[in-house]
């Protein structure tokens, strides 16, 4: 979108448990503990993005969109089309929020739902601060 770079300082994909903890500081325990696809894992990225790229606002994502050959597949705790998405804000007490998601589909339709969930609940949360 033109002139988005007045907004937005930009994104990324931290796909493997390593850059979760070296990128954006991750407590390597708490992948560990937890497991990569968990709440406090999205909560302390979309903080550590937030943190590292100097942003007033850091979104997380992370979820099983679906095994691809030869990766462990999902267990009944956490099943594919699990997502969480974390959105926080500096600067303010309790200032990010989680949210779980359970969507049905391929590994596609999850990834694409799970992106366009994360859009429209960041908007509404900046809607909400205005």
């Amino acid at each position: 979108v033109p002139g988005s770079s007045r907004y937005f300082l930009g994104g990324a994909v931290v796909y493997a448990d390593r850059l979760k903890t070296t990128f954006v500081e991750v407590p390597e325990e708490m992948v560990r503990d937890e497991g990569p696809v968990s709440e406090a894992v999205a909560r302390a990225m979309a903080e550590g993005i937030r943190r590292r790229s100097g942003a007033s606002v850091g979104v997380g994502i992370t979820g099983i969109a679906g095994p691809g050959p030869g990766a462990p597949g999902p267990d009944a705790e956490k099943p594919i089309g699990l997502v969480y998405i974390a959105i926080s804000y500096a600067g303010l007490s309790g200032g990010t929020s989680v949210t779980e998601l359970q969507i049905t589909g391929d590994r596609e339709r999850i990834r694409w739902w799970a992106s366009q969930h994360a859009l429209e609940l960041l908007r509404r949360s900046l809607l909400e601060r205005m």
